[in-house]
């Protein structure tokens, strides 16, 4: 398999990163699922509503996966945006059932807020439109709780979500601007590393140029006369082209023709 080219842009090399790190992001949301329903079920027995619970959310943690890392869309946070969303309502969803704390809940979407902003490095109003989407159904699921049972509720479970979701919109703009000024100075470096490349060619160039003119000049020094000196430069030519043969030409005026004087 071809090494993947470097990429010219800084949307290409975030398309790349996106793809790589949902591959890890899905497999990690899939273990600790699988641990969690574990742990449900040896202490509180299979129940429907934990099946239903489970397997939607690794529904959704899969389907992101096989989009994302194994489809490679142009654009790939258009496609993570829904999953994103629908991940948050899926947890939110837990406070239909009684037994579940509003107060976990709230800790658990602060928690996939912080955490999207960390692993998916796209672009930041991304972000932005899944804290939007995923503080809308917290607050639609709260809403339903406390209606439904009649419970005081606690300032941490309205402002911690909501202080969690302008964080993760602060953290993801600067960590955009943290890669894009890395991906620059990788681009800059990589552009003066060729420069420099070029320049160390053109002056080994230059080097085998003078030294072919030098040995050329020992030759025409040292011959005294001229056949002598036509044949070593003949050899000396075949030697610096690394040439089988060298046949060196003498103009004649008179027959207007060249004719061989030397070869090697």
């Amino acid at each position: 398999m071809g090494q993947e080219e470097a990429p010219t842009s800084f949307a290409e090399h975030r398309r790349r990163l996106i793809a790589r790190g949902t591959g890890r992001v899905a497999m990690v949301i899939l273990s600790a699922l699988a641990i969690y329903f574990v742990a449900d079920v040896v202490t509180e027995g299979l129940q429907a509503p934990d099946v239903i619970y489970y397997g939607a959310a690794a529904s959704i943690a899969a389907s992101v996966w096989f989009v994302v890392y194994r489809l490679r869309p142009h654009r790939p946070e258009r496609w993570i945006l829904p999953f994103a969303v629908a991940f948050v309502a899926v947890i939110c969803s837990r406070m239909a059932v009684p037994t579940t704390t509003v107060s976990g809940t709230a800790l658990m979407v602060s928690l996939v807020l912080l955490g999207a902003a960390l692993a998916f490095p796209w672009p930041p109003r991304f972000q932005g439109y899944s804290v939007i989407g995923g503080l809308s159904a917290y607050a639609l699921f709260f809403c339903l709780r406390f209606w439904s049972y009649d419970e005081p509720f606690l300032i941490h479970q309205l402002f911690g979500p909501l202080l969690a979701g302008v964080l993760s919109v602060w953290g993801a703009s600067a960590l955009d601007r943290a890669r894009r000024e890395l991906f620059e100075r990788t681009q800059r470096l990589s552009e003066s590393e060729s420069r420099l490349q070029v320049l160390l060619g053109q002056r080994e160039r230059d080097a085998k140029a003078a030294e072919a003119l030098a040995r050329v000049g020992r030759v025409v020094v040292q011959s005294l006369n001229r056949p002598a000196m036509l044949e070593n430069l003949a050899r000396e030519s075949a030697a610096i082209l690394e040439s089988d043969f060298v046949h060196v030409l003498r103009y004649e005026a008179e027959g207007d023709e060249y004719v061989v004087s030397a070869g090697y």
